[in-house]
């Protein structure tokens, strides 16, 4: 397609552009007679006599609909530009608004609708009256055609858009906000399917939408409308909209007749959208205060949609009643107090247990009710206190007695979770509100009660009790400070539940567990009534327990120091019997499945029995070490030996039963032995983890000294041999430089050793650089003790230069960022521990070496550096950040210009 010239008469542009838009849009068209049709479809539309051609190929109901979508655009982005000429405006908007009435296809008519509201507000920046001719031919439009309802919408959507100064501005605003009053507001409340057009004029056209809604000349607006779900639909909008003045009494009266309405409505649809009203209006500023104040019928007609049989309508409503919570009490209507929430917790629990609703989903209609819910309940809790557990254990009780008698389970499952809600505030009132703490034991009573009938077992044989009992087992365990002598046939209850559960429900084995840790911890003296019960639930989880199994352990661990050590020791045998059968079982096992079913069962036993020994007085604690060493021996032969997580809990549980209240040093040497056969063989962290107890165990003992001195040689040692640095390691020997500093100053051979594995390791290529940190952390640590230590002192002299280079040479490489804080103060304890000019040479020797930067930091910024860090050893924070600075300059991260901030002497 050949160059086309820019000046031609309107008929010759309208061929000329009818022909490049048809090359535009053509599917065989080359790419560059496309992009030269686009290029001269752009100069044509900038020229000043574009606005004929265009509007011509926009209202000719003849032109390709792509060519019409083309020019419509066109127009639009050069009324953006550009106001029309003055003789144009009205002939444009009169005849783009006439075409929109004939046959126009969707786009081409959006098109055209925004571009002929666009062209008026351009006008009525100058002649705000254009805003209402506009209006009117849109509304005249919309009896003839569906694009009226379109040009509407556009013309409320460009009106922010309008570029003009303060001063013209100001008079579109009013002019909008009348015609939004006078002439589209009470078109569109008679017409339906509006909401998005009323949406677009409610935010812009009116700042006082609301109000503007409910009043009225004659009569109020809604006194109009022959559709109350169109009513609700314009009311929700308005309300979300927000702004404007308060509503007068005329207002609120509309309001409360609209309200009475929609009391009459049956239909679901209508509904929901009615509870969606009602929350809208108790968020609305600034109406939701002055409604609480004023109208209590909109959480009257709250309270109506919650008790509706459909959960989701109810979840809707419940959203007006979570503003509520933050209206004072004191600013709250009379009706909006205790009686109102008092009805609303009754309504809540009964829409837990029951819908109606064949339309949704039960399970998922429940929870998504209830997470409504929870935060609604809690706020009731604080305003009815005593009456909230007072309506709930009467339901309780008597959802029970109806269970006894062949009821369904939702009814109670539904009051045990309204008591669960609030179980956090429940207890902090449980001391000093008696009548709380009274209604807290009736529920309790009640579900204790409930489990001795044989309605119960029935129950849960059937598989339709294990909701309810995991509920029951939570009231236990929240509830368990007021128990007081409830606390036996809890722990019976308990017991049975955990016995019956296992390998049945996780859910309920897992509330029941950690329900009876909480009761025996809150009870341990009388818990001991029911000495069988507590040995049933031991028993029940030694073998197949799940991850609640260490809570029952640690329940009864707890409370062993009220009872003889003998009672003690015979309720908590299972567990050793157990691990006995698993090992075993283990050592036995003949096939790859069994071998690995039977591990985990010895892990899990091991688990039991660590756990049980750390939480158990000295005395019982003493029994379990002499039954267990003999079954920890078999761990450690083949071929439980060879498993790292069987040992790693072997290990464990040995530390846990032998070095707890002043261990002697020959148990730790026990121990320490044998994790280090562990760490010099296969470097299995689990062996750091108990030589880290050793650590502790012997690190104020002056007759440990040796034997720590032997763990830090030998663990040094095998990580060289192996070339394995762990992060674990260098934590170990931290633990120790802090605890028992002494150990890892001689012999002078290891110490050398010591410092050389460290520099070795700063620059570690594990995931996340975690190794490196810990090495960097124990340097900086030796670094420090050389102020005070001739040994590390001397390894300072010696490796100060090594430990200076390496440091900068990870700082300058693409090490992991999070490596930087550490090296950075490893660093700096280096530099501020050593004499002054051995810092100010380590430092210049590492960055004036070439080989570890790159072009990013050419010498002569480099030596900048040095000058830099040697001024400010004696300013740590600053010397660090310049040295995480050094690292990102190195990086490409930041530019040369960082340096500068370190050059100024700080404020």
């Amino acid at each position: 397609m050949a160059a086309m010239p820019l000046q031609r008469s309107p008929s010759m542009a309208v061929d000329e552009i009818r022909l490049a838009c048809a090359a535009m849009y053509a599917p065989n068209t080359d790419p560059a007679t496309r992009q030269r049709a686009g290029e001269y479809l752009e100069q044509a539309s900038a020229g000043d006599d574009a606005w004929p051609a265009l509007l011509q190929l926009v209202t000719t109901p003849q032109e390709q609909a792509a060519t019409r979508f083309w020019a419509a655009s066109a127009l639009f982005r050069k009324a953006r530009r550009e106001p029309p000429p003055p003789a144009l405006r009205a002939q444009l908007v009169q005849q783009l608004a006439t075409a929109l009435a004939s046959d126009v296809p969707g786009e081409v008519a959006k098109q055209v609708s925004v571009a002929c509201a666009t062209l008026a507000l351009r006008t009525a920046a100058e002649d705000p009256s254009a805003v209402g001719q506009c209006t009117r031919l849109a509304l005249e439009l919309c009896g003839r055609s569906t694009h009226g309802l379109g040009l509407l919408k556009a013309l409320a959507d460009e009106a922010p858009n309008v570029d003009a100064g303060a001063h013209r501005i100001r008079p579109l605003r009013a002019e909008l906000q009348r015609v939004a009053r006078a002439d589209v507001f009470p078109a569109l409340l008679q017409a339906t399917g509006v909401d998005e057009v009323l949406a677009a004029w409610l935010q812009h056209g009116s700042e006082s939408s609301l109000h503007d809604l409910l009043g009225g000349v004659d009569a109020p607006a809604f006194s109009k409308l022959t559709s109350v779900r169109t009513a609700v639909s314009t009311l929700i909008v308005a309300a979300e909209a927000g702004g404007g003045q308060v509503l007068d009494d005329a207002s609120l009266q509309a309001l409360r007749a609209f309200l009475g309405q929609c009391r009459q409505e049956n239909d679901a649809e209508c509904l929901a959208d009615i509870a969606r009203l009602t929350a809208a209006l108790a968020a609305s500023e600034p109406h939701g205060l002055q409604l609480a104040q004023h109208l209590p019928e909109v959480w009257d007609l709250a309270l109506t949609c919650v008790e509706h049989p459909s959960r989701r309508i109810g979840a809707q409503a419940l959203d007006a009643f979570l503003v509520l919570q933050d209206v004072p009490v004191a600013q709250r209507h009379p009706a909006l107090t205790r009686d109102a929430f008092s009805r609303l917790l009754v309504s809540i629990t009964r829409s837990c247990a029951n819908s109606t609703d064949d339309d949704e989903d039960p399970e998922d209609a429940l929870f998504q009710f209830r997470a409504v819910a929870a935060d609604v309940l809690v706020a009731t809790y604080f305003l009815l206190r005593e009456t909230y557990m007072r309506t709930i254990a009467d339901e309780m009780k008597s959802s029970l007695v109806a269970l006894t008698e062949g009821g369904s389970p939702e009814r109670a499952e539904a009051a045990l979770y309204v008591l669960r809600v609030a179980r956090r505030e429940v207890c902090s009132d449980l001391k000093s509100r008696p009548d709380v703490a009274a209604s807290a034991r009736e529920s309790v009573g009640a579900v204790l009660q409930f489990a001795e009938h044989p309605a119960f077992g029935a129950l849960f044989q059937s598989g339709r009790g294990f909701v309810l009992c995991a509920g029951a087992c939570d009231l236990l365990g929240a509830f368990a400070p007021a128990l007081s002598t409830q606390a036996p046939n809890a722990v019976a209850f308990l017991s049975g539940v955990i016995t019956h559960s296992q390998n049945r429900d996780r859910r309920v084995a897992s509330a029941a567990g950690q329900a009876l840790c909480r009761v025996c911890s809150s009870h341990s003296k009388v818990v001991w009534s029911a000495p069988d019960s507590l040995r049933d639930a031991i028993t029940a989880v030694s073998m197949t327990g799940d991850e609640s199994a260490c809570s029952v352990v640690e329940g009864v661990a707890r409370a062993a120091s009220h009872v003889s050590v003998d009672v003690a020791s015979k309720t908590c045998a299972p567990l050793v019997d157990a691990l006995k059968v698993c090992v075993e079982a283990a050592i036995n096992a003949v096939d790859v499945d069994a071998k690995v079913r039977a591990f985990k069962r010895v892990v899990h036993a091991l688990q039991l029995c660590d756990t049980c020994a750390s939480f158990a007085p000295p005395q019982l604690r003493q029994q379990l070490a002499v039954r267990l060493m003999p079954l920890l021996s078999a761990c450690h032969a083949p071929p439980l030996a060879l498993d790292e997580v069987v040992v790693g809990s072997a290990l464990r549980c040995h530390a846990s039963a032998a070095l707890k209240e002043d261990p002697s040093v020959e148990d730790a040497q026990q121990l320490a032995n044998v994790a280090l056969v562990y760490w010099e063989a296969h470097a299995w962290a689990s062996s750091l983890e108990a030589l880290a107890k050793v650590v502790d165990a012997c690190a104020s003992r002056a007759d440990g000294a040796a034997l720590l001195s032997t763990v830090a040689q030998r663990v040094v040692a095998a990580a060289a041999r192996h070339n394995t640095p762990s992060s674990e390691m260098f934590s170990l020997l931290v633990r120790l430089c802090a605890l028992a500093p002494s150990t890892l100053s001689a012999p002078s051979e290891f110490c050398g050793a010591l410092w050389a594995f460290c520099i070795r390791c700063l620059g570690a290529a594990d995931a996340g650089g975690s190794a490196g940190r810990a090495a960097a952390n124990l340097l900086g640590a030796l670094a420090k003790r050389a102020t005070q230590d001739e040994a590390h002192r001397h390894q300072l002299g010696a490796h100060g230069a090594a430990a200076c280079r390496e440091a900068i040479r990870v700082l300058a490489g693409p090490a992991p960022s999070q490596l930087r804080p550490a090296l950075s103060e490893c660093l700096h304890a280096v530099a501020a521990a050593a004499p002054s000019s051995n810092a100010v040479a380590w430092l210049g020797d590492a960055l004036g070496d070439d080989a570890l930067f790159d072009a990013k930091l050419p010498v002569g910024e480099r030596r900048r550096v040095h000058a830099a860090l040697c001024a400010l050893v004696a300013q740590k924070p600053r010397f660090k950040a310049l040295v995480v600075d050094l690292a990102k300059i190195s990086n490409g991260e930041t530019s040369l210009d960082a340096i500068l901030a370190y050059e100024i002497a700080p404020q």
